[in-house]
């Protein structure tokens, strides 16, 4: 591994090189949690966006509790028969569980 000694390169096209050589320097039993580590950034990036994006839509008026309930009552009239919805839903609710379990540090 690198050592902190000196100064660190902050350019993109600089430090893909030294990650790239990190990472081909770890141990197998240290791969799995490295991707883990890189997974959960991704996660945090995209929930950032998400939390962005929804602010920005709340601000411009494009989401209002009246427009949440029109759009959820929408749905259920299209889709809340079917017992494939019913699997869906289950499955959202868990892959959604999931995220925030190993989103807790």
């Amino acid at each position: 591994m690198s050592t902190l000694t000196g100064p660190q390169p902050t350019d993109p096209k600089e430090l893909r090189p030294l990650l790239h050589a990190e990472l081909d320097r770890l141990p197998d039993e240290h791969l799995e949690t490295a991707h883990r580590f890189l997974l959960e950034m991704e996660v945090q990036h995209a929930l950032e966006s998400l939390g962005t994006a929804t602010e920005q839509a709340w601000s411009r008026g494009d989401l209002s509790d009246e427009k949440i309930a029109e759009t959820v009552r929408e749905h259920r009239q299209r889709h809340c028969g079917s017992l494939e919805h019913g699997r869906r839903v289950i499955l959202h609710v868990l892959f959604f569980a999931q995220l925030m379990v190993h989103s807790i540090p």
